[in-house]
């Protein structure tokens, strides 16, 4: 059995196996027929995921659209565990040396959800699905996870397998299946033990809120509602926690296991179920979190496309931030034109699912995908999602510079640190209302940093008092307030720091008045135009939302070395470029 861990080295998290530090970025497909895991290896890749499923249920419980054909325990008592032996030999007949952590959908068979009809909901498309805060789930998710590694564990295969990507609920992030909270009559039991063991001394009455009250402006004020949100999301992350134990437990501690949760500055809304961060973020069986990369505005070009999660806190916390970077591109298509008949209800259309109709404009949107996870010491998979969507020479170009930057690149070489801390408030989505604009204030503003010209780290409130003196400026971007927001202002006020406030009449800061601010700080500002730049770990990034002249001020002189051209390095605190529309360049920096 292969050994694998994360250790914080140099400000970053990496990911270790066999003692040996490896490149953090990877490959994966649903649709493994249609798989490019020879290009992949061509580029240098050694390390993949693979995908399957203890059960072939819909991955969407609103369209009961799914990739899994079949399930592990399909059929009770008959464990199929070919599934995942022929998952993992279709990387290791093109890599033999490769290691992988697959990506486990733990939903539960039909047989399991009639056999326990205590511990179901009903999904949006009629199927009834588990609980995700089930104890009879924890419980066979348990017996089927120790079924799983077992049988890796005795397979030819074993050295290959690094660690485990626990994933279930809607699309696989640890959605509720109804996406509403997972109210049900179901939920009762599990709502009024939470209430026991965490509120005994409160008289709330034994029922269900009325969800209807999220819909207010400011503060929710149902106590009964406020308690069931935090049950909800809570309970999730204490679902994942279980889990995670559990694979830790029957492989020795030895390898690393990680989830999708926590989307906070992506999601914000608390009846998904997946915005309860802090609770798990310490928890010592989690070595990683991972989201996609944003879809705001359907993943235009000109933007950035934001982090999902407080990527500063998590490497403060010592986990790696998996990024899923399902790039569409060119070659990207529609699920029926991938795998006929995949999407029975004709559900996926629309531009979402179609990438740039260039290969230039796919170049751009790879490039600037894992610039952005570079320069934040993030880590990294493709997500050839229905496959083939990069298999064309220009984009295994990007994929092959991508890894080697990872491989190659001294994130120390250019010594300067970022001047501007944004603290996200984690606990939000128990007490903020629904029915205002401003609930997406902690959304917004990651959104118009994208195209600031401003370098910045992000974090939970709960990590303020421990950097907030490291920074210049401080933005708060919680439109309602708590006592733990108030004494985070009351410690800016008192050291000095400039801090920048959303509220109720103001939640949204254009890119210019946030680089003011960044003036007024003396922060350092980038550039004066509102074009994606990334800069952090000794590397710098440019993606344009305009055409012309583009003038990029540094901290300091700098050796500048353009990583996508033959150009010759040179020295300089300035880097002037004439650059077209949804163009991306990437510049390593070092040290005169």
């Amino acid at each position: 059995m292969a050994k694998s861990y994360v250790k914080k080295i140099d400000g970053t998290v990496r990911l270790f196996i066999n003692d040996k530090q490896v490149p953090s970025c990877a490959y994966t497909t649903y649709f493994d027929e249609r798989n490019h895991y020879e290009a992949f290896t061509k580029a240098g890749y050694d390390l993949y995921s693979v995908t399957f499923a203890f059960a072939s249920r819909s991955l969407n419980s609103t369209t009961a659209f799914t990739p899994y054909e079949k399930g592990i325990f399909d059929k009770e008592n008959e464990p199929d565990f070919s599934i995942v032996d022929e998952a993992v030999a279709k990387v290791l007949r093109v890599n033999p040396n490769a290691y992988i952590f697959p990506r486990v959908f733990m939903a539960m068979p039909e047989w399991w959800c009639e056999q326990n009809p205590e511990e179901i909901i009903i999904a949006p498309c009629g199927e009834k699905r588990e609980m995700l805060f089930s104890d009879a789930f924890r419980k066979q998710g348990d017996i089927f996870l120790k079924a799983l590694i077992d049988h890796v564990k005795n397979s030819s295969y074993a050295e290959n397998i690094i660690g485990y990507h626990l994933a279930d609920g809607d699309t696989e992030e640890w959605f509720h299946h109804c996406r509403q909270g997972g109210v049900c009559e179901n939920a009762k039991k599990y709502f009024f033990r939470f209430l026991d063991e965490k509120y005994p001394d409160e008289d709330l009455p034994r029922e269900l809120p009325d969800m209807k009250k999220l819909c207010v402006e400011g503060k929710i004020e149902d106590k009964l509602l406020t308690r069931y949100l935090e049950f909800s999301n809570t309970a999730v992350a204490d679902s994942i926690a279980h889990f995670a134990k559990t694979v830790k437990e029957v492989t020795n501690f030895e390898q690393t296991v990680g989830t999708f949760y926590g989307y906070i500055t992506e999601i914000c809304s608390p009846l998904p179920g997946d915005v309860a961060l802090h609770q798990i973020i310490d928890c010592p069986y989690i070595d990683f979190f991972c989201s996609p990369n944003s879809y705001v505005k359907t993943r235009a070009l000109g933007i950035d496309w934001g982090d999902s999660l407080p990527f500063a806190s998590l490497r403060e916390h010592g986990k790696i931030y998996f990024s899923e970077c399902d790039i569409r591109t060119s070659l990207s298509d529609y699920i029926n034109n991938c795998r006929p008949g995949a999407d029975k209800t004709n559900s996926y259309y629309g531009d979402i699912w179609r990438g740039p109709k260039t290969v230039k404009g796919s170049v751009a949107a790879m490039r600037k995908a894992f610039a952005h996870q570079i320069t934040r010491g993030n880590s990294l998979w493709w997500f050839d999602m229905w496959g083939g969507w990069y298999d064309h020479p220009r984009y295994m170009s990007e994929a092959k510079r991508c890894r080697r930057l990872f491989e190659k690149h001294d994130y120390m070489q250019y010594s300067v640190k970022t001047d501007i801390a944004v603290f996200v408030d984690g606990k939000l989505y128990q007490y903020q209302g629904m029915s205002h604009r401003s609930a997406r204030s902690q959304c917004d503003i990651r959104n118009s940093l994208g195209n600031s010209g401003l370098a910045f780290d992000l974090y939970l409130l709960d990590d303020f008092k421990a950097r907030y003196k490291d920074y210049k400026a401080i933005i708060l971007p919680t439109a309602v307030s708590s006592p733990e927001l108030e004494e985070a202002k009351a410690l800016c006020k008192q050291a000095g720091i400039p801090m920048l406030c959303s509220s109720m009449e103001k939640w949204e800061f254009t890119p210019k008045e946030l680089r003011e601010f960044a003036k007024s700080a003396k922060a350092h500002v980038f550039c004066e135009s509102d074009d994606v730049i990334l800069f952090g770990n000794s590397l710098l990034a440019i993606h344009t939302a305009s055409s012309g002249k583009k003038e990029i001020k540094l901290p300091k002189k700098a050796l500048i070395k353009n990583v996508c051209s033959n150009a010759k390095p040179f020295v300089s605190d300035k880097i002037v470029l004439d650059m077209k529309k949804h163009e991306t360049l990437i510049f390593t920096l070092k040290n005169t």
